[in-house]
Order: structure tokens, then sequence, then C-alpha cells
């Protein structure tokens, strides 16, 4: 159950993080410079490090190690700071 509830977790935190990545691109696609914000790579490096700590949370059918829930709470503090940004 504790896989299952963390790996969920990293999925929903996936999804708002794939949601800003698109805001900002279809904000940047307007503009003459086109080019990925500071704000838009610090997402994509953020989508990489939670799709890590998803394929290692659903990699083995066991409750996740205190390092992975550790790494998924630090993953969740970063994209709320990182959301908070791209009003």
């Amino acid at each position: 159950m504790q896989q299952f509830t963390l790996a969920t977790r990293v999925a929903d935190m996936l999804r708002k993080d794939y949601d800003a990545i698109e805001r900002l691109r279809r904000r940047r696609e307007s503009t003459p410079d086109n080019r990925p914000s500071e704000i838009e790579r610090d997402l994509i490096a953020l989508n990489d490090d939670l799709t890590t700590v998803y394929g290692v949370v659903e990699e083995v059918d066991a409750a996740p190690t205190a390092a992975v829930v550790k790494a998924a709470t630090e993953l969740q503090q970063r994209l709320t700071k990182l959301l908070a940004q791209v009003q």
C-alpha cells in the first residue's frame, strides 16, 4: 500500500510539472525570443528527477525505502516552489 500511495503521489507531481511546462511553452511560442526560461529548464530537470523516482518506486514490489520517501518529499518541495513562480 505504501508503494501505491507514493507512486500515486509522484505521478500527481509529474502531471503538475508537465502542465506547468506546457503552459510555459505555449507562452514562449508567442514571444519572438522563443528560448526556454530558467524556470522552464528547472521544471524540465525536475521532471527528469520525478521520472527517476517514479521508476525506482515502481521497480520493486515492496514498500519504498526511507531514502526514496525522502527524495519524493524533497521533489515535492522543489515542485511547490517552482509552481509558485509559474503564475
